[in-house]
């Protein structure tokens, strides 16, 4: 009968969620977004390089970084001004009539030192300039002052022996398969990627629905309608019909955003052609998760190091050809458990879900309003926020021992083992963590039944983390 009336609030819930016009909206708008972050960047790079040329003018002191037709290559074009050209003997009368010449910027290069060439270039314009043309143009000065530095020490063929001096040795990573003994390439840039896509996945999904559960938890009691469930539900049947119930609903609408930005990123390939939709686009340094039960907004900030994963497959496309880059990620996927990572990813989010949603459901229960509920998540959520952090870390050492307590304390092993699981660990591990994720989510859905069972019809106080700990102890 416990079952049946647990069932009823887990279908009462579900179908509540679903018909609500936010979930509607929510759901159809969502994959449109994931899709035009696909899109969206790569049709701005195929059609917003027909931007008008840029025109610069150099008053080049130095006579070293400047000739004719000099480019910085794209729209850039390199205009040389000589002293008397326009009538202006020195920079400040072609500063002075900058407006009326029609170039885009004016840049002055200055001689601080000649016997070492150290040169000062200011770069004038009425806008800030692109950074393209910055570091253009820090790039055609420094290479002018090293060839200059080249030519004065007179030795014939110093410049061939400099370039054969340098190098560029490109490591390649095999893994071995311990029961096979096949051998495969790697990538892992591949693993980080990864990694960072599914352990942030999981961060974002357990905020976004555990704060829904908090927030209908609030609801139905600041509305008295819990005061009837009760009458005919026992307090933990409702709690755990409506954490499975928002599970459900969770589930049902991540399943959806999949299917349906498939659909719109295969469509876009489709229609614009299949490089609109190729990974040129860096992991955001800021990410924005959806807002809490507060409807306040939570910013998490990632270090910049994150921007490195896609950079750097970026920089071997480049030197190698894309050919050789599309072999070696597919070989890198070969080797990649994508069994353990699929049942990895559903299970670490539907148990880190449930951990999460117990508490954030006690928490619901112990106040009458969604304001009074900031100085309860607080504690709650630093740990999912600290487990983030240590996932970046992970990447650099997958097997450290950080990694490994964080992989393994429940609070934290939803986010952190799913950036290990793509290197590849021992079975034990998986198998230990996830059983200790699991026990600990029974254990915190026993204690937060026994909050709930108080708070759900406690009004007029405004409860605190005292209170909720007392309640605990109530039989």
């Amino acid at each position: 009968m416990g079952k049946n009336k647990t069932g009823i609030v887990f279908q009462r819930e579900y179908m509540v969620k679903v018909k609500k016009k936010s979930f509607i909206i929510l759901t159809i708008l969502a994959p449109v977004l994931f899709a035009a972050l696909m899109v969206v960047p790569s049709l701005i790079m195929l059609w917003g390089g027909e931007n008008d040329a840029q025109r610069v003018a150099v008053y080049d002191q130095s006579g070293i970084v400047c000739s004719a037709g000099d480019s910085l290559g794209g729209n850039i074009e390199i205009v040389q001004i000589t002293p008397g050209q326009f009538g202006c003997n020195d920079f400040n009368e072609l500063k002075a009539r900058f407006d009326e010449l029609g170039y885009d910027a004016l840049a002055n290069i200055e001689v601080k030192d000649s016997a070492s060439m150290q040169l000062s270039t200011t770069i004038y314009s009425h806008s800030q300039i692109g950074l393209d043309l910055q570091s253009g143009f820090n790039g055609m000065v420094n290479d002018a002052i090293y060839d200059w530095r080249l030519d004065q020490y007179n030795i014939e063929g110093l410049r061939e022996i400099m370039e054969s001096l340098e190098s560029d040795v490109k490591v390649q990573t095999i893994i071995l398969d311990e029961e096979s003994g096949d051998e495969h390439s790697s990538m892992v840039e591949v693993y980080m990627v990864l990694g960072y896509i599914c352990s942030f996945a999981i961060y974002i999904f357990i905020l976004m629905f555990a704060n829904g559960v908090m927030s209908s938890v609030i609801e139905e009691k600041s509305s008295r309608v819990v005061e009837v469930l009760v009458s005919s539900v026992k307090p933990f049947q409702l709690m755990m019909g409506k954490i499975l119930g928002s599970a459900a609903v969770g589930l049902t609408q991540f399943a959806i955003w999949i299917v349906l930005t498939a659909l719109l990123v295969t469509g876009a390939a489709t229609i614009f052609g299949s490089s609109v939709v190729s990974s040129q686009n860096p992991i955001p340094v800021e990410q924005m998760v959806p807002a809490d039960a507060g409807g306040q907004s939570q910013a998490v900030v990632i270090p910049a190091d994150a921007t490195s994963l896609v950079n750097s497959i970026e920089e071997k496309s480049g030197e190698d050809g894309a050919s050789s880059i599309i072999n070696s990620v597919l070989g890198t996927l070969k080797g990649v458990h994508i069994g353990m990572m699929l049942a990895g990813f559903l299970l670490y989010f539907l148990f880190g879900y449930l951990l999460y949603a117990a508490l954030f459901a006690a928490m619901g229960s112990a106040v009458e309003s969604v304001a009074d509920t900031q100085q309860l998540t607080l504690p709650v959520t630093i740990p999912l926020i600290i487990g983030l952090f240590i996932m970046l870390s992970t990447f650099q050492n997958p097997d450290s021992s950080l990694s490994f307590w964080a992989s393994m304390i429940p609070f934290t092993s939803p986010v952190v083992m799913m950036a290990r699981l793509p290197y590849g660990i021992p079975m034990w591990e998986f198998v230990l963590s996830l059983s200790i994720l699991i026990l600990t989510f029974v254990g915190i859905t026993w204690m937060c039944a026994r909050i709930y069972r108080v708070g759900i019809l406690s009004y007029g106080t405004k409860a605190t983390w005292k209170d909720m700990f007392k309640w605990i102890k109530i039989k």
